[in-house]
């Protein structure tokens, strides 16, 4: 029998954060997600960080504009 391949999907390359962003966002939301939601905030642990006003459409590289968040909620606002 042949070997199975599996294939990594494709991420796209993208400027990292600015270092002092991360930090301050970080900081900020002391490491777990900052999506609220009915009143309630989420308790996973942030993951990734999400940008408020996306850079495709001019977004600043901001801690105002950046979010730490969870990947689960990352997945779901990254929707089309």
């Amino acid at each position: 029998m042949g070997r199975l391949r599996t294939y990594a999907p494709i991420k796209k390359s993208r400027p990292a954060l600015p270092r002092e962003v991360q930090s301050e966002v970080s900081w900020r939301s002391d490491g777990r997600c900052e999506v609220v939601l009915v009143g309630l905030r989420c308790i996973r642990r942030a993951q990734d960080h999400h940008h408020v006003q996306k850079r495709s459409q001019g977004g600043p590289e901001t801690a105002d504009n950046v979010l730490a968040i969870c990947r689960d909620h990352h997945d779901r606002t990254d929707w089309p």
